[in-house]
């Protein structure tokens, strides 16, 4: 599973700080923070500068995730 980060107006629309997610792909977790959250959160965590075990997301569609990788959503405001 991996740990995810919310920062900002996602932390808000989640309600938490932290979540642990099982996800393949930074897609499918996107998915599944819209199913547990909703679209303003997903849309959110789209809109927010993504890492991935420290490294810049430069693409969402090609981001496999690892069973322990860190994402963390950062806002961009």
């Amino acid at each position: 599973m991996a740990k995810i980060k919310y920062f900002g107006k996602l932390r808000s629309l989640c309600g938490k700080n932290e979540d642990w997610i099982a996800a393949n792909s930074l897609t499918e977790l996107l998915r599944a923070i819209q199913k547990l959250y909703g679209k303003e959160a997903k849309k959110a965590a789209k809109a927010s500068l993504i890492t991935v075990d420290g490294n810049k997301v430069l693409s969402i569609r090609k981001t496999a995730l690892s069973d322990d990788a860190k994402v963390s959503f950062y806002p961009i405001e």
